[in-house]
Order: C-alpha cells, then sequence, then structure tokens
C-alpha cells in the first residue's frame, strides 16, 4: 500500500466493518437502549489484516451510562442552562421541556500495543474528545474515560527524554468546549476545526522523541 495510507485501520472498521457502521449502531443504541451493555466499537477485524498497514492499537471502545438523580439533573440546568433553581422546585416537567440529560456517559478503552512517549497522550486526548462527541450528540453528559493498556512500553531511544518529562510540573488542565449543537451522526461529520474551543491551554517546550519503526538506520536506508 502507498506510504502514508494505513488503508482498512481504524476509522474504516469504526464505519464499515464487513458493512456496519458501527458508530452509527452506537449513537442509535444509546438513544434508544441506553442501558444496553453493546455499546461498542470494535476494530479488531482480522479479515482485513492483510489490507492494513498495521492492525489497531486502540481497538476496543465500551460505552456505558449511568443515571442522573434528580438533583444532579437540576443542578446541571441550574450551572449549564443558567435557569433558576426555584422552578424545579414546583415544576420537574421543566427538566423534560428543557431537554435536561438523563445520563452520565463513560468510556473505557482498551489499548493492545501503547507506545507511552509518542502514542498514548494522543490516544488519551482522542478518546476523551470522542466520549464528550458521542456525549453530546446523544444529550448526556461526558463523564469518565477509563484507557486500559495492553503491551505499554517505552522504547530504548526515549527513556531520557522521558525521564526530562516526569521532571516538569504538569500546568493545569484546558477546558474544551464544542460551539456547536450535536443531535445526529452527521453533525459530528460536518464538524470543522473552528467548531472546538480549547480554553487555558498552556505547554511546556517541545521534547522530540523519534518515532520507532523496528528498523536500524542502516535498515531504513
Amino acid at each position: 500500500m502507498p506510504t502514508g495510507d494505513l488503508d482498512k485501520v481504524y476509522g474504516y472498521q469504526w464505519r464499515n466493518q464487513n458493512g456496519i457502521d458501527q458508530v452509527k449502531d452506537v449513537i442509535d443504541g444509546l438513544k434508544n437502549n441506553p442501558y444496553s451493555r453493546y455499546h461498542i466499537i470494535n476494530a479488531w477485524n482480522k479479515s482485513d489484516f492483510n489490507n492494513m498497514a498495521l492492525p489497531p492499537c486502540h481497538l476496543l471502545y465500551h460505552f456505558i451510562v449511568r443515571p442522573l438523580t434528580k438533583k444532579e439533573r437540576i443542578k446541571y440546568a441550574v450551572k449549564e442552562l443558567k435557569l433558576p433553581k426555584m422552578l424545579f422546585e414546583t415544576n420537574l416537567d421543566l427538566l423534560e421541556t428543557n431537554n435536561i440529560p438523563k445520563f452520565y456517559l463513560d468510556l473505557n478503552m482498551y489499548q493492545r500495543s501503547c507506545d507511552v512517549a509518542l502514542g498514548v497522550p494522543y490516544n488519551l486526548a482522542s478518546m476523551s474528545l470522542l466520549l464528550m462527541l458521542m456525549a453530546k450528540a446523544c444529550n448526556m453528559i461526558p463523564s469518565v474515560a477509563i484507557w486500559i493498556g495492553g503491551c505499554t512500553h517505552i522504547y530504548l531511544n526515549h527513556i531520557e527524554n522521558i525521564k526530562n518529562q516526569t521532571k516538569r510540573k504538569p500546568f493545569e488542565l484546558p477546558k474544551m468546549k464544542i460551539n456547536k449543537n450535536l443531535n445526529t451522526l452527521e453533525d459530528i461529520t460536518n464538524l470543522t476545526i473552528d467548531d472546538f474551543e480549547l480554553v487555558n491551554y498552556q505547554s511546556h517546550s517541545k521534547i522530540n522523541f523519534e518515532l520507532f519503526v523496528g528498523l536500524s538506520k542502516d535498515q531504513k536506508k
């Protein structure tokens, strides 16, 4: 396959695994049968391995709902929608008419092979953003994202820079905002970078980690 083309991996499997759009199925399932245990996106499709540059590393996403109490729903309405709390003391039907979320949405992600220095930070950020997108499209509140690592490793040529990185004091985490209403899968696919806002992002200076591809420099030549 051409250099730079992963072919039938990740997004292909999510949207067209043996003809199944798994992302659409999960969104439909969360809306229509939220307590199901089948809200899974699975990229591990051995029948397509010959058409992949590399079998998927992050391979299974499992979405799970937890109900909000009436008190939690009211608190959300007051904080996010700026509605007076006293309104709900006499009329709880306002929770429904204002479409206040009924569920938290959690995500467990399993990753079979984990490059701690280079890959994992992106995987953590992308899984968290995916949780936000799915929750917003299903009128839920994004909650706990749990990353589960299988073969987790630091390559030899990354060790010194990892040591340097651990000496740094982390900044306070920024806030991600999605400044667009989402109700369907089509709404998600039509998003652009301008629909996202990263608030109060701070970073240290860049640390370079060389990508490990399993070949020596002589072999690369």
